[in-house]
């Protein structure tokens, strides 16, 4: 396959996915990312003309690309290095029975709420691949991989379900795992959208605020691009700031290599943390990043410039996703899949909603809107519909976004599960069981960690009127009003996020 021409070919749709979010009001309401418009049009293209027109683009060499794009990704967060932040002034009152801020409230509570779902994406998917499958001829395990299409996004989605099919020899697995991840991103704003639009209307939103047209467009005026890229940091007659920073990310990859040798020797488990290079490739740039920093090179690193690199990857591994998805290969599986995706998207939106109306602050809907789009794709798509009903980022929403990764070790129980089951060690079903019984342990977690408070929030417009009027005559701090940061500090939060 021709790197570059599919490189080309989805650049064109990238283009194109800018244009139509800026010119047709559905999807600048919608905000709907040019990489996720760029993408249905490269589905369509993909699956009718382009494999006719030439045999240098595959669906085979797309999805490789996508995983190459997720490992890079990965390193690059590894090798960004976290913003010095200042601290937020503290509320002017205490918050009576509450544990912690508002941003440990919310980027643990939403942490926990996403784990939780995980492991149980994952079992509601093999329910329903188990009652459905046989009637097409699909296995229960392919309802196991939804998670990381959804929960996980694309570049996860390419890379666990390669690993599937090469080590585990689940046929067709990666592209099921595309299809749930293309499937998720779609779910994402077709249920998140009038569920933003439905809260801002009823007051349920922590302000009553207007979008902002260059965040509807996805574009900013000439009066409006004031944000930097980063400071250059190398003498371009010598080396190139860009250049150097790839060049560590190139230097974190072989250092992932050794990694996934190591870990090749472990038990069982051991060839699927090998595969695994987004992870293999993370903790080569954390190595990288120890090294540069005891050899004191550490100041020619520039944290927005790297950022940028992961979110150019970002953009073009969702974008190269929607490509990957071969619709004669899924065909014979599309009923279960969408089953599967439909039954996964309620249960999702359920507990999103549920969860999210008891945090205990004046910013829970928006946390709500936050956890569900990063629970169906990735960070940005829930960052796109927070921005809907807080487009300047007043809230601490966008910053307890990238914090929420906090628990990470908290869903390896589930994960591992998973591994045995693909890998035969245990049966799926048994490991569907396990999945469903820990949820309640998250539960418990929030509770015990204080996440888990009164209700806040509601759809219903009378419920919200009259709740904020007595909270506001009762004086409770955590109901009428929350923590404001800085817009830029927020960003800063979210782009220390896993993509």
């Amino acid at each position: 396959m021709d790197v570059l021409m599919a490189f080309g070919i989805a650049s064109i749709m990238l283009l194109l996915g800018m244009l139509i979010r800026a010119k047709v009001p559905f999807f600048s309401n919608m905000l709907m990312p040019a990489a996720v418009i760029g993408g249905l049009i490269g589905f369509v293209c993909m699956n009718t003309f382009i494999p006719a027109l030439t045999d240098q683009v595959s669906f085979d060499g797309c999805t490789t690309i996508v995983n190459n794009l997720f490992t890079v990704s990965f390193i690059s967060i590894g090798l960004t290095r976290p913003p010095k932040q200042k601290k937020p002034a503290a509320p002017a009152e205490k918050e009576k029975g509450k544990k912690g801020g508002p941003l440990y409230r919310g980027s643990m509570g939403m942490g926990l709420v996403w784990r939780l779902l995980f492991g149980l994406q994952a079992g509601l998917g093999i329910l329903v691949a188990a009652v459905l499958g046989p009637l097409f001829g699909m296995d229960a395990i392919y309802g196991m991989l939804i998670p990381y299409g959804f929960c996980q996004g694309p570049g996860q989605a390419a890379t666990n379900g390669t690993m599937y099919e090469t080590v585990y020899g689940v046929a067709n697995a990666s592209q099921v795992a595309i299809t749930f991840a293309v499937v998720g991103f779609v779910a994402a704003y077709v249920v998140g959208v009038p569920m933003a639009k439905m809260g801002m209307m009823r007051g349920a939103s922590a302000y009553r605020t207007k979008m902002n047209r260059s965040i509807a467009i996805g574009v900013f005026s000439k009066e409006e691009q004031r944000q930097s890229m980063g400071k250059v940091t190398t003498y371009s007659g010598n080396v190139e700031t860009l250049a150097f920073h790839v060049a560590l990310i190139g230097i974190s990859y072989l250092v992932g290599l050794v990694f996934a040798w190591l870990f090749s020797f472990i038990p069982v488990i051991g060839s699927g943390l090998a595969a695994m290079m987004y992870l293999n490739g993370l903790l080569g740039a954390y190595v990288v990043n120890a090294v540069v920093k005891k050899l004191g090179f550490d100041y020619l690193q520039n944290s927005t410039l790297q950022s940028k690199v992961t979110g150019f990857t970002s953009d073009y591994l969702v974008l190269m996703a929607f490509m990957a998805v071969q619709l004669e290969m899924v065909g014979s599986w599309i009923v279960p899949i969408l089953v599967i995706c439909v039954v996964v998207t309620a249960a999702t939106a359920l507990v999103c909603v549920w969860f999210g109306q008891r945090f205990g602050d004046v910013n829970d809907f928006e946390r709500m809107l936050g956890l569900y789009g990063t629970a169906c794709g990735t960070t940005p798509s829930g960052l796109s519909l927070v921005r809907m009903v807080d487009p300047n980022l007043r809230t601490t929403t966008g910053a307890e976004l990238g914090m929420m990764n906090a628990p990470e070790m908290l869903s390896m129980f589930p994960s591992i599960l998973m591994m045995l089951a693909g890998s035969g060690v245990l049966p799926v079903m048994l490991a569907c069981v396990l999945m469903l019984a820990f949820s309640p342990v998250y539960v418990l977690l929030m509770k015990v960690l204080g996440c888990l408070n009164k209700r806040t929030w509601s759809f219903d417009a009378k419920w919200n009127a009259e709740h904020r009027e007595a909270a506001s005559e009762s004086g409770g701090a955590g109901l009428t009003g929350t923590l404001t940061i800085p817009p830029e500090q927020a960003m800063e939060g979210v782009q220390s996020a896993m993509v």
